[in-house]
């Protein structure tokens, strides 16, 4: 067991000498440091578990010392030591947060009695903070498993107001939260209301009913939209009735691109409606119900972790931990140590246990990204975990059990790999029970304009920029260019395009140079829309046939602003004469 490490910090050498001398007789690592400075260095080096230090360090001051490593982020309980208990600068020190002071000539008794009580308010410090971060990392649990349900939940309270909604209900409502907490539920689902108006007021008076109904135009919104909803009571933890919740589930078979996402988006940012993504959703939709194997093959930047988390979020082990390994980033002895843990000593640098990712992923999955990229000898070891479902930490003999999914991917030629005896034929069959092969964006082009505007909505969540779109020149390089990384790439390309644009929309002039190489330059394709923004609308609207969500593919924006924009300029639908 490590032992407790103290700095002592005073200009008297004598002093410094005594309370080493001290301290070490009761087991105590200690350090000491004679100037300001040169107790600042020594805490940068190693932080300690407690600083003893002397209010007057010469020209400097115990005072300015404590300020100083408070403002480097250090929290180490500090122990002031004064030669005068009433000087004012024993209160300052106080004041900024030393544990406590003492005055000369100190004690043994009480050297050592103040230590041990920083020592206990250190550890109650620790011990509050990691039951504050574990109950932060069960709230996020928990809303991670609420925002990644499929179906839309909406939480109402008892006067049948939102108190809570999930991801894939605001996607539903084209809401954010700060639109939709506390309002009314009967203006964002006003024909779920009629129709489950009786049994949403049995619930909210206490009865314990249910009821689900298939509804038509749900949102209000005069569309062909079909969602099919269910009420029942919800609870707290206590099991205190807290109001009403309704699941919601968009049954809409709507033919247009934007709709088929609005209704997939739920995927953990799997974003598209190309056939090949429709495939992708399907293979997901059928393995809902099963934690069976699965090798995700597909180039670098095309969304394998997506699709595990998708998998993974989707599944009946959803409660449980996902617990990503990237097998190329570590040497082999690290690798093995990262995936299976190890024991105190197994190897040079072990100084205690450690628990492995197959061993916090208990009850959950764990996702293996670049299974190619390992070696023969772990590939050895992880056929055997597939196998038996036990696993050996590095150094100890003792296997012990785990209930763990496992899901791979890898950008590699695994049949190729196997002739040249790079990758285990037997491993190879454990993983691909059900192989998902994920689409380059070569291969799914029209994924594009949804794609950017995704990547859009999340840029002006992060840097507050109210950029409306893009031009039909900035789509049109987008379209031509080949994205050999991808998704990735895309994404890094519109960043950068977001953050260059100083104007309302994107233009080409904002991409990369990779992709529009020369200002002068004209993109292959159909030619932008004319005219004003009015003129564009008009122009859009005619080229879908009608389809406004195809009209908002067409002009780069979402649904919701084409909507509004149609409203400001008095635009209607010009195919209806």
């Amino acid at each position: 067991m490590e032992r407790v490490y103290v700095i002592v910090i005073d200009d008297e050498t004598s002093i410094r000498k005594t309370f080493k001398y001290m301290l070490q007789e009761e087991g105590y690592e200690v350090a000491t440091a004679g100037t300001f400075q040169e107790g600042l260095e020594t805490i940068r080096r190693r932080e300690p578990d407690v600083i003893v230090t002397d209010i007057i360090l010469g020209a400097n001051s115990g005072v300015d010392l404590l300020r100083e490593i408070r403002n480097q982020g250090f929290e180490v309980p500090v122990v002031m030591i004064t030669g005068d208990p009433d000087l004012s600068t024993a209160t300052d020190s106080l004041r900024l947060g030393a544990f406590d002071y003492l005055a000369k000539p100190v004690k043994r008794h009480r050297l050592l009695e103040v230590v041990f009580r920083a020592l206990r308010h250190r550890n109650l410090l620790e011990e509050r903070r990691r039951l504050s971060e574990e109950r932060e990392r069960a709230r996020s649990q928990l809303q991670a498993v609420f925002d990644g349900v499929g179906e839309g939940l909406v939480l109402v309270d008892r006067r049948m107001r939102v108190r809570e909604i999930n991801r894939a209900a605001l996607e539903m409502l084209e809401k954010t939260h700060e639109e939709t907490l506390g309002k009314p539920l009967s203006e964002f689902l006003p024909n779920v209301v009629a129709h489950l108006r009786d049994s949403l007021e049995r619930i909210l008076l206490g009865e314990p009913h249910s009821d689900q109904a298939t509804i038509d135009d749900p949102f209000g919104r005069g569309t062909r939209d079909v969602a099919h909803a269910k009420v029942s009571p919800s609870f707290t933890a206590e099991k205190e009735r807290t109001g009403a919740v309704v699941v919601l589930r968009d049954i809409t078979r709507l033919k247009n691109l934007e709709a088929h996402v609005l209704e997939k988006t739920g995927q953990f940012n799997l974003i598209g409606g190309s056939k090949p993504m429709q495939e992708i959703y399907q293979l997901v939709e059928n393995l809902r119900e099963t934690d069976t194997t699965v090798l995700i093959q597909g180039e670098s930047g095309t969304g394998k972790e997506l699709a595990a988390a998708a998998l993974h979020y989707q599944g009946p082990r959803v409660t449980g931990p996902f617990v990503p390994v990237n097998c190329t980033a570590l040497n082999e002895q690290l690798l093995e140590s990262e995936l299976f843990g190890h024991v105190k000593g197994a190897f040079t640098g072990a100084i205690a246990n450690k628990v492995g990712r197959f061993e916090a992923a208990e009850d959950g999955t764990i996702f293996l990204d670049e299974i190619g990229d390992m070696s023969v000898k772990l590939q050895t070891k992880l056929l055997r975990v597939l196998q038996e479902r036990t696993i050996e930490r590095v150094g100890e003999a003792r296997a012990q059990k785990v209930n763990v999914r496992v899901i791979a991917a890898t950008n590699r030629d695994l049949d190729g790999m196997i002739r040249t005896g790079q990758f285990r034929e037997d491993l190879y069959y454990r993983l691909n029970v059900v192989r998902i092969v994920m689409p380059s964006l070569r291969d799914k082009k029209e994924d594009i304009p949804l794609l950017a505007e995704h990547f859009r909505q999340k840029l002006i969540r992060r840097y507050k920029k109210p950029i409306e779109g893009f031009t039909d020149a900035a789509l049109q390089w987008l379209l031509m260019y080949d994205w050999p990384g991808n998704v990735r790439e895309l994404e890094n390309a519109v960043e950068h395009a977001f953050i260059m644009c100083k104007s309302p929309l994107i233009d080409a002039r904002d991409l990369p140079k990779i992709i529009h190489p020369a200002e002068d330059a004209q993109p292959a394709g159909p030619a932008p829309l004319p005219g004003n923004e009015r003129e564009r609308l008009i122009a859009a609207l005619v080229r879908s046939g009608g389809n406004r969500s195809k009209a908002a593919q067409i002009l780069g924006i979402n649904r919701t602003t084409l909507y509004r924009r149609m409203e400001r300029w008095n635009v209607s639908d010009p195919t209806k004469g």
